[in-house]
């Protein structure tokens, strides 16, 4: 038996392939097969013939799904036997595992601050509006979304590690196979997605109140204000376009997407978020009045939309100008 160390996601088609009693017998189609074959992934094949290639096994002849395929080594799991990166991925945890990785590599954070989290929270909520979440006191925080597949799921695990004032972690993730369907938790909204997440998994009571405190002003303060100011802005946007926009948004009080010295940021659409997501320091609750600046400023910039080149171009500012940011709040 033959094995194969690599870090490659498809093996090597160096490994050497069994050709010895595997005539006649039934074998399964590899993960790791040729796009063709994709529909076949994981079903039986029995070897009915083997093509040699300078006295190696190249092309399988193999009947499987009522068909006679050929097949190349790689397209089957005949004697081989991989011993790293051998598990196959699923679309569910192949999204999971592009949108978490900045935590492929090992990260820190200051114990009394629940931003590492938060950050770990809301990539997961980009992924998907059903989830499964949870604190494991021995072990890590825990996230899980759905596939097409009832049985299959993706699940991300963050080992929770605290040393000297920090706590350190990183991401591992894997698909699932059920033996019966589970049920997952839907919340449409982005951050409140983000704050039930954080809620469930907090390892500390610190962590949990201040979850809780920025959801709740989040319901009461920043929704509702949102709301009266998109309405003026989409109202604007039209005159001065003549182009009528219903923008699909999320706000939130929160602090670990602004930038330094920032009070407010539109993380634009994504190809896996269909909307945007807006973030308000909770420093700007201060002043109601300055806090309605900061949204119609963030509001504005959900309308215009406006990816690449000046963000605050002619457009934004005549609407700004017409539903009145003051000239110090512009920028």
């Amino acid at each position: 038996m033959n094995y194969l160390v690599t870090d490659k996601e498809v093996p090597l088609e160096g490994e050497k392939p069994a050709k010895e009693n595997v005539v006649g017998k039934t074998m399964e189609i590899s993960y790791n097969c040729s796009d063709k074959l994709s529909k076949y992934r994981g079903k039986p094949a029995k070897v009915l013939g083997i093509t040699e290639k300078y006295g190696e096994p190249h092309i399988y002849k193999v009947s499987v799904g009522g068909k006679i395929l050929q097949v190349s080594s790689r397209d089957l799991y005949t004697d081989r036997k991989i011993t790293e990166d051998a598990a196959p991925l699923t679309s569910s945890s192949e999204l999971l595992k592009n949108s978490l990785s900045h935590w492929k590599e090992q990260r820190n954070y200051w114990v009394g601050e629940n931003a590492g989290l938060e950050a770990i929270c809301f990539a997961v909520a980009s992924t998907s509006e059903r989830f499964r979440c949870g604190y494991d006191p021995l072990s890590s925080f825990r996230f899980s979304i759905p596939s097409n597949n009832q049985y299959d799921t993706a699940r991300a695990e963050f080992p929770f590690c605290v040393s000297g004032g920090f706590w350190y972690t990183s991401a591992i993730i894997m698909p699932e196979r059920l033996n019966k369907p589970v049920e997952f938790e839907h919340v449409e909204d982005h951050w409140e997605r983000v704050f039930h997440m954080g809620i469930r998994c907090s390892p500390y009571s610190s962590w949990k109140s201040n979850f809780e405190a920025r959801r709740e002003a989040t319901r009461k303060v920043l929704v509702p204000l949102a709301s009266v100011c998109m309405k003026k802005v989409v109202t604007a946007y039209e005159i001065v376009t003549g182009e009528r926009k219903t923008p699909a948004y999320s706000i939130g009080f929160s602090k670990i997407r602004l930038p330094v010295n920032k009070i407010g940021l539109n993380d634009p659409p994504t190809d896996i978020r269909p909307y945007a997501v807006m973030s308000v320091s909770p420093e700007a609750a201060k002043d109601f009045s300055y806090l309605e600046q900061v949204v119609l400023h963030e509001c504005a910039h959900v309308v215009v939309g406006k990816i690449g080149g000046d963000p605050h171009n002619d457009v934004f500012n005549e609407v700004v100008k017409m539903v009145g940011v003051e000239p110090d709040n512009r920028d």
